[in-house]
């Protein structure tokens, strides 16, 4: 398989508006968003936990197959420090429940 082989395509913002999901136009931009996406697909993975009725996080690929990239602590920051800018940005406009 090639590059990008078995991905699907996420769907429009207007899509997760319609379902009462908070939603930012251009969280960030081209370049960054391209940065992100580079250093993800290169990074290592870990199998993605889910929760149990015991409360308990365990690994089951019949329930969900996902992984988590380790991604650097400066990728971190860097989305950490956008989405507080989001935040502070939507706290002042006055519109806190969207953040609920």
């Amino acid at each position: 398989m090639g590059p990008g082989a078995g991905l699907r395509t996420v769907p429009a913002a207007e899509f997760f508006t319609r379902l009462g999901l908070f939603v930012v136009r251009d969280f960030l931009d081209a370049e960054t968003c391209a940065r992100l996406r580079s250093e993800v697909r290169s990074a290592a993975r870990v199998p993605g936990a889910v929760g149990g009725e015991s409360g308990k996080n365990r690994v089951d690929r019949s329930a969900r197959s996902t992984d988590i990239a380790m991604v650097s602590p400066i990728v971190e920051a860097l989305v950490d420090a956008r989405l507080e800018s989001v935040k502070r940005a939507e706290l002042a406009s006055g519109r806190q429940e969207t953040l609920a």
